[in-house]
């Protein structure tokens, strides 16, 4: 028995399982980390944005240096690897500004929204039909979206995190479509690298700069951002938003490689209560209203349906 446990292979889809299962969690420790930058270490989420790059761009170089790196640089599409940049960090900025502001668990739910605007943009971009699990999908995300902010509240005193946050999802949503185009000839690592490179230059002119949000006035306040001290604290924070980030993306792609989408997909769900339990042990967040578990769960259900019945041709 101890042999036949020692020698087990796991299937594709089990490995493909346990990575999304890791990614999920990687991704829920980093936007507890980024609440602790902002509101502990006192950094803006513009400052987290370029360091965090910058983390992710010195670990990539680092782990990469004895696997044939330079070889995987030569590109012809630098162009696009710009662009992935662009629309990276600046989902990143967006979203990290919104963890900032708001309960992180109410905006990792908003982050599993990028299937829904996926979808709209294939529906009013490239003419696709709008079938069964689209509408689904559709209908239960933003029900569960309503359900999340308690829109009984409407126009009193709006927090601009849930705005941002969705902003964070069409820059995330563009990300995407980018990194198709470049998956079928461009190398994982050499994509890791020129993006992660081209995100800390977008970012380092905006981090320069410290930002205040009036929604309700339409207001924009801007000032030169002073830096906090680089305590151990920190540091050691920054490198683990990378490494944080550099697992989560790596387990994520590995996930989809290995297994289908509708096996590995609702996985990444677990971001959800991952983020709740972090959230509560080490930031002391609570759920913001006793409706929030329906938005969880209608979120959750929709996706999941979504994802198991996209594939399926109709007989």
């Amino acid at each position: 028995m101890i042999k036949s446990l020692i020698s087990f292979k796991p299937s594709n889809h089990v490995s493909g399982i346990l990575l999304m299962v890791v990614n999920a969690f990687f991704m829920s420790l980093l936007y507890v980390i980024v609440k602790i930058l902002t509101n502990d270490c006192n950094f803006s989420s513009n400052q987290v944005g370029l360091l965090y790059k910058l983390s992710i761009l010195v670990l990539t170089l680092v782990s990469c240096l004895n696997l044939g790196f330079i070889h995987h640089l030569k590109t012809k599409k630098l162009f696009f690897h710009a662009l992935r940049g662009f629309f990276s960090i600046m989902g990143s900025l967006c979203m990290f500004y919104a963890v900032s502001v708001m309960n992180v668990l109410n905006a990792a739910a908003i982050s599993e929204l990028t299937p829904v605007f996926m979808v709209i943009a294939g529906v009013l971009v490239f003419n696709e039909k709008l079938t069964t699990p689209k509408i689904i999908l559709l209908l239960g995300s933003i029900t569960g979206i309503f359900f999340i902010k308690d829109f009984t509240t409407i126009g009193k005193d709006p927090n601009p995190g849930y705005w941002f946050a969705f902003l964070a999802l069409i820059f995330w949503s563009l990300n995407n479509v980018v990194i198709k185009k470049l998956t079928k000839t461009e190398h994982s690592r050499a994509q890791l690298f020129y993006s992660s490179l081209f995100a800390s230059i977008f970012a380092f002119p905006i981090a320069c700069f410290q930002y205040t949000f009036d929604f309700t006035n339409y207001s924009l306040d801007l000032n030169i951002a002073t830096w906090p001290d680089f305590s151990a604290k920190a540091i050691l924070l920054i490198l683990s938003a990378g490494m944080a980030s550099l697992l989560h993306k790596v387990s994520f792609f590995r996930a989809y490689k290995l297994a289908d989408m509708s096996v590995v997909g609702p996985f990444d769900y677990l971001r959800l209560p991952f983020t709740g339990i972090f959230a509560y042990l080490i930031l002391d967040e609570g759920i913001t209203n006793n409706y929030s578990l329906i938005g969880y769960g209608l979120i959750v259900l929709s996706g999941i349906y979504f994802i198991m019945h996209k594939e399926k041709k109709p007989k």
